[in-house]
Order: structure tokens, then C-alpha cells, then sequence
């Protein structure tokens, strides 16, 4: 967590119009971190997409995840371009 608190938060609040900024943590352990950074007050959930696995070829059930969340995903993007 070192980063993120360290480096991470900073980043993103010097980026431009980072109310608008969808981010796409690639699996649950960037996940965690980024609803706890919600949970904090410093992220904003829609800026979050959940669900999406990491793509690691180590990650066995990551197509399975994706499947599993894929229409989820979709209408959140789909609901974040209109915001």
C-alpha cells in the first residue's frame, strides 16, 4: 500500500478531469485497493469497473470470471459514457 498512498494518489489527482477517468483494476487485489481508496473518500465508485480478472495466464479462472461479469461490465460502461 506503500505506493499507492506514496505515489498513486498523488498521480491522480495532478490528472485532468479525473472525475471522469474509469479505472480498470486488472483483478481483486487491485480491486480491494481501489474500493478502499472509495471507501477513503478519495475514489468515487464509478469510477471503478469491477469484476474484471487478471489477465495473467496464471489466473486459471480468468475467462471464466470474465464471462461471469462481462454483461455487468458492459452496462457499466455503457451507463459511465453518459455521465
Amino acid at each position: 500500500m506503500g505506493y499507492v498512498y506514496n505515489n498513486f494518489i498523488d498521480e491522480f489527482n495532478n490528472l485532468n478531469n479525473k472525475e471522469n477517468i474509469l479505472l480498470i483494476p486488472l483483478g481483486k487485489a487491485v480491486e480491494e485497493v481501489l474500493l478502499k481508496l472509495k471507501d477513503e473518500g478519495i475514489l468515487s465508485e464509478n469510477q471503478i469497473l469491477i469484476g474484471f480478472p487478471h489477465p495473467s495466464g496464471a489466473n486459471v479462472n480468468r475467462l471464466i470470471q470474465f464471462e461471469e461479469n462481462k454483461k455487468k461490465m458492459i452496462e457499466f460502461i455503457e451507463w459511465k459514457k453518459f455521465q
